[in-house]
């Protein structure tokens, strides 16, 4: 089956208000490493209009990864899960290399440096330990990326409807010094989608979030307003990656960068490669890495 039919039984599986949210993901800028399409390409599109978009913006490949990504965003990881399962049937199968053994003393040639790829924030880590190792290795990752816009959304989410109503009329009225209010004109009939987008257009996504502490605290809603920023805050603090420090090395220990391996990091991505030579037994090395 072609991309394009692939990614039209998908968008068809949505029904319409699930549609309009995956082409509000698609125009919002909210995914790593892809442009945002132009709202105007994607207002008034239906479902063939919007795979056509999606193809012309990413290709077919990048079409098909930015579709699974947008539906796990929405919660739908069963129909992201089918359209990945689907598409890796239909791709064709890397033809396998054949394994010749002309004899068993005979040594194989040596296999070329192996190349790794991180991409869309992942985290490569690919340790070379020379000598004994008898200690432990402890590796902990927290990724804790969320941005401006999904971390809003989420927030509205959690307003019921009477809350919602309310936090609507706050936005028209003065919240913060410095902050006009949104008209009540631009308001009517919105949903929380069309809320966080009203806001980042006209505040801006840190002050978008102020605005939201404050008219929740405004509504006695403190533990939503204190969660909002300490998320917020969490995404921001924690942005800095620090580059591995060479004299942490003890005089029987080097921390070297690896030879051979060729790595490449790509967007948000890290790549930790360290080469350790001498014996190690008994040592314990903690590695505490934290991407944002």
């Amino acid at each position: 089956m072609s991309v394009p039919q692939l990614l039209l039984e998908t968008l068809q599986d949505l029904l319409e208000n699930e549609f309009e949210n995956l082409k509000w993901y698609l125009w919002n800028g909210v995914l790593d490493d892809y442009n945002p399409i132009p709202l105007s390409f994607l207002e008034n599109a239906s479902r063939m209009q919007t795979v056509s978009q999606m193809i012309k913006c990413y290709g077919e490949e990048s079409a098909v990864k930015v579709t699974i990504e947008v539906l796990r965003k929405m919660k739908f990881n069963g129909p992201a899960e089918k359209l990945k399962s689907r598409y890796a049937a239909g791709k064709p199968a890397t033809p396998a290399s054949s394994s010749s053994s002309s004899s068993s003393s005979a040594a194989a040639p040596p296999a070329p440096p192996a190349a790794m790829t991180a991409q869309n924030g992942s985290v490569i880590i690919a340790p070379n330990v020379v000598g004994g190792s008898s200690g432990a290795w402890n590796i902990t990752i927290n990724k804790t990326e969320m941005q401006a816009p999904l971390l809003l959304l989420d927030t509205l989410d959690e307003l019921g409807a009477d809350e919602f109503k309310r936090f609507l009329w706050n936005l028209s009225q003065p919240v913060l010094d410095g902050c006009q209010p949104i008209r009540r004109g631009h308001l009517v009939n919105a949903d929380r989608q069309d809320a966080v987008s009203k806001m980042i257009d006209s505040y801006g996504e840190e002050m978008a979030v102020s605005v939201t502490a404050e008219i929740l605290k405004r509504m006695n809603n403190n533990n939503a307003a204190e969660k909002l920023k300490k998320a917020y805050a969490g995404g921001k603090d924690g942005g800095s990656t620090a580059a591995p420090s060479s004299s942490s090395s003890s005089s029987s220990s080097g921390l070297t960068l690896p030879a051979g391996a060729s790595l490449c990091a790509q967007g948000k991505s890290v790549i930790i490669a360290p080469n350790i030579h001498g014996t190690s037994s008994g040592v314990s090395i903690n590695m505490n890495l934290n991407t944002q």
